[in-house]
């Protein structure tokens, strides 16, 4: 992804707690099939796998304090002079 720009974009991954709790998240929604789910499940491994290639990891644990903690690093990536 970072070839496709000018500047150097801020690259945050959204890590699900773990993979059993990304599991209960996706059943209790009561919207997928467990094929789906299933589906999901493996793509998020592959998708997990590459998390390091990312400038900041955090794992979701909490809905709210993730959303605080995706502002700071967002808010500190605008301060930078060579932010777009």
């Amino acid at each position: 992804i970072r070839q496709s720009y000018e500047v150097h974009p801020l690259m945050i991954y959204i890590h699900p707690y773990s993979k059993e709790n990304l599991r209960e998240r996706l059943e209790q929604r009561g919207t997928d099939s467990r094929a789906k789910i299933e589906r999901r499940l493996a793509k998020a491994g592959e998708e997990m796998a590459l998390a390091e290639g990312f400038d900041h990891v955090i794992y979701n644990k909490n809905l709210s304090a993730t959303l605080s903690a995706v502002d700071e690093l967002v808010q500190a990536y605008l301060q930078q002079p060579s932010a777009p």
